[in-house]
């Protein structure tokens, strides 16, 4: 399979996606992370991709503990349970699971 960044229609997605980002961090919103999904093989199998997605998460999207939502007009809702994994250096493309383990700093909300 080739890579996913040589896919013209991921190079696309992933431009218009730093270019919001971008934006809202002019605008004075914060970053709190980068979210992956769909990295499991079953998931990645039933959506024909080869690579997890990939998206940007600011603080403001944090909600304090005992919100509520309203779901009305959602087509599809759910919950799923977020793990946050802190990295104490980059890490480069194809980094083996021991170089990956030693760089975790940390897990869970700081």
């Amino acid at each position: 399979m080739p890579n996913p960044w040589d896919d013209p229609r991921i190079a696309r997605g992933m431009s218009q996606q730093l270019r919001s980002r971008r934006d809202l961090l002019q605008s004075g919103k914060k970053p709190l992370g980068w979210k992956l999904a769909f990295g499991a093989p079953a998931a990645l199998q039933r959506l024909r991709i080869n690579a997890p997605l990939l998206g940007f998460l600011m603080a403001d999207a944090v909600l304090p503990s005992g919100s509520t939502i309203s779901l009305a007009g959602w087509k599809k809702p759910a919950a799923e349970p977020e793990i946050t994994v802190y990295l104490g250096k980059d890490l480069a493309a194809g980094a083996s699971r021991k170089t990956t383990i030693e760089a975790v700093t940390g897990l869970g909300r700081r």
